[in-house]
C-alpha cells in the first residue's frame, strides 16, 4: 500500500509540474487545484515517508506555480507557510527551508523570474519569506550559521538582480528582528567573508540591502550590550 501511495504521489507531482510548465498553466492551476493538492498533503501527513516525499517532490517546488493565476500562487504560499509553522520538525528533517530557498532562486533565474516586476516577483518574494520563517522556527536566535551561508551562496547563484535583492532584504529583516544574537552569527568568519564579497560581486540593485546590513552590524557592535565577539569584530 505504501509503495502504491508513493507511486501515486510521484505521478501527481510529475503531472502538476508538467501542467505548471505548459502553456495552459494559468487556466489549469487555479486556487481550487492548490487547495486540492494540500488536501492530499493533509491526508498523507500521518505517514512520514509519504508526507516527506510530497513536500520535497511537489510542495516546495514553487516554480510550478509561476504561470498560475496570482490567487492560486497566494493560496499555495499561504498553505506552505501554515504547514511550516505546524510541522517544524518535518521541515528540519527534509531541509525544507534550504530546498524552498533553492527553488525560489532557481525559479527566479528562469524566464518567468526575469519578469520580476509582475506576478512572478510576488511568488519569489513570498517563497523567500516562507523559507526564512521556517528556518527561524526552531531557533529563537534566528537563522543559524549554516543557513546564513546557504542564503549568501544563493545570492551568488541568482542571476536575477531582483532575486538577489529579495534574498538580501529578507536577510536584513531577519537580522533586525532577532537583534544581537543574529548580529553575532553574521560576523563569524564563515559568514562575514562571503557577505563582504557580495559588496563587490552582487548586482547594483542588491548592494543597497547588503550595505544596510553591514551598517546595522557596525551599529550593533557599538552597543554596550553587544556580545564580546561582535565587539572584537568591530575593533
Amino acid at each position: 500500500a505504501d509503495a502504491l501511495a508513493r507511486d501515486v504521489i510521484g505521478a501527481l507531482s510529475h503531472l502538476v509540474r508538467a501542467i505548471g510548465a505548459g502553456t495552459h498553466a494559468r487556466a489549469l492551476l487555479t486556487p481550487a487545484v492548490a487547495d486540492a493538492v494540500w488536501d492530499i498533503q493533509r491526508a498523507a501527513q500521518p505517514h512520514t515517508q509519504l508526507a516527506d516525499g510530497m513536500l520535497c517532490q511537489l510542495l516546495l517546488r514553487v516554480e510550478v506555480w509561476a504561470h498560475a493565476v496570482p490567487e492560486a500562487q497566494k493560496r499555495h504560499l499561504s498553505h506552505l507557510s501554515h504547514h511550516a509553522a505546524a510541522n517544524a520538525q518535518q521541515w528540519v528533517r527534509c531541509d525544507g527551508a534550504a530546498q524552498l530557498l533553492d527553488a525560489a532562486t532557481l525559479g527566479g533565474n528562469g524566464e518567468v523570474g526575469e519578469a520580476a516586476a509582475g506576478e512572478a516577483r510576488a511568488l519569489w518574494d513570498g517563497a523567500v519569506a516562507c523559507a526564512f520563517e521556517a528556518a527561524t522556527m526552531v531557533d529563537p536566535a534566528g537563522i543559524n550559521a549554516e543557513m546564513l551561508r546557504h542564503v549568501l551562496y544563493a545570492v551568488t547563484r541568482a542571476r536575477s538582480p531582483a532575486v538577489q535583492e529579495s534574498l538580501l532584504r529578507a536577510l536584513l529583516h531577519n537580522a533586525r528582528t532577532h537583534g544581537l544574537p543574529a548580529a553575532e552569527r553574521h560576523v563569524g568568519a564563515d559568514v562575514w567573508l562571503p557577505l563582504l564579497c557580495l559588496l563587490w560581486t552582487a548586482s547594483a540593485r542588491a548592494r543597497a540591502p547588503a550595505l544596510r546590513l553591514v551598517g546595522w552590524l557596525v551599529t550593533s557592535a557599538e552597543l554596550s550590550t553587544a556580545p564580546s565577539a561582535l565587539r572584537r569584530w568591530r575593533a
